[in-house]
């Protein structure tokens, strides 16, 4: 189960990690990046 992005803090945290793993991912959106997209 994923879980849940409650905060900007948290959210930025999983974009980094997301962007050292692949770094072409870098000025995407969250959802091209294969994340949820913040409400």
């Amino acid at each position: 189960m994923k879980s849940r992005v409650y905060d900007d803090l948290a959210a930025r945290i999983e974009e980094n990690q997301i962007v050292l793993k692949n770094p072409s991912l870098k000025g995407k959106t969250r959802e091209q990046m294969g994340l949820k997209a913040l409400n």
